[in-house]
């Protein structure tokens, strides 16, 4: 069957004979689905893990880049116990910000963080959700920006400065500059001091030049990563078809964290094929919780 299969798909498909976009269309829309590239919070995963986190109890959060303030209220909503610190770096993005989250718990600041102190340059767009310190433009033209220029400072010395030695959950939204963010939290990673992280993966992270291996190679002696999908986690070693820059959340649990309660609230699994075999041997030096996984 799978040799019949293969083979009407080399002679429609690769000799693009009538059919094949077809067959291609449905190929990518069953990647989409298979990738999460959703962006709906409602839908993606999002909404559901924080009312799992919320449940199990938040204190300390960072939303970095906030943007409107659209995660945050559902932090808010969602954990009573919480207190969040958000930081969106443009000045006319900051300022819708204010408008739709008032409440005591959440801190806005008007910042960047990076993996140094100093000013970033932003090309900010009215297409809020897109503005970033690359440009946008190698990849939509038609956007409008305007240059500016932002004070950065790293997540080490923002923790510092206000006080705060621990990080519930650290969520990274800054299109593509996701790992010079975590890397100015450089100290709090090394002393065990943040528990969960959410980044996101998708073309600004090529714009970049990054990719998903470099996320894995700062993280993974520490932190178990998975992908976020809508009703749970799978956790996943890291090989190379990975690196596709299609859209999805990454959720890192710090690894001595994760134990039974925490693999069954957060629906932790492993992915199905040779990325299982690939994973449970990733997950060597952690017998017990590949013994819950398995």
């Amino acid at each position: 069957m799978k040799q019949a299969i293969n083979r009407l798909l080399d002679s429609v498909v690769k000799r693009r004979r009538p059919g094949a976009f077809a067959f291609f269309a449905m190929a990518r829309r069953v990647m989409w689905a298979y990738n999460n590239e959703d962006v709906n919070i409602a839908t993606n995963g999002e909404r559901w893990l924080l009312r799992q986190l919320g449940a199990r109890g938040l204190v300390t959060v960072f939303d970095v880049g906030a943007n409107v303030g659209d995660w945050v209220r559902e932090v808010l909503d969602h954990s009573p116990t919480a207190t969040v610190y958000c930081y969106e770096a443009i000045p006319s993005t900051f300022a819708l910000l204010t408008e739709t989250v008032v409440n005591q718990r959440a801190h806005l600041r008007n910042k960047a963080l990076s993996d140094t102190p100093g000013t970033l340059d932003f090309n900010a767009s009215e297409l809020t959700a897109v503005s970033s310190v690359y440009d946008v433009h190698k990849f939509d033209s038609s956007l409008a920006v305007s240059k500016i220029s932002v004070p950065a400072v790293t997540g080490d010395d923002e923790c510092k400065e206000t006080g705060i030695d621990r990080i519930d959950l650290l969520k990274i939204d800054t299109e593509g500059h996701d790992l010079a963010v975590l890397s100015g939290f450089a100290g709090m990673l090394s002393r065990g001091a943040v528990d969960i992280i959410q980044f996101e993966y998708n073309v600004f992270t090529l714009l970049a030049r990054r990719g998903l291996f470099d996320f894995y190679d700062l993280l993974q002696d520490r932190f178990f990563l998975c992908r976020l999908l809508p009703n749970g986690l799978e956790l996943m070693a890291y090989q190379r078809e990975l690196d596709n820059f299609a859209q999805s959340n990454w959720i890192c649990l710090r690894k001595d964290i994760v134990d039974a309660d925490l693999v069954k609230r957060l629906g932790i699994r492993l992915p199905d094929g040779d990325r299982r075999a690939v994973t449970l041997r990733g997950l060597a030096d952690s017998p017990t919780i590949a013994k819950l996984l398995a």
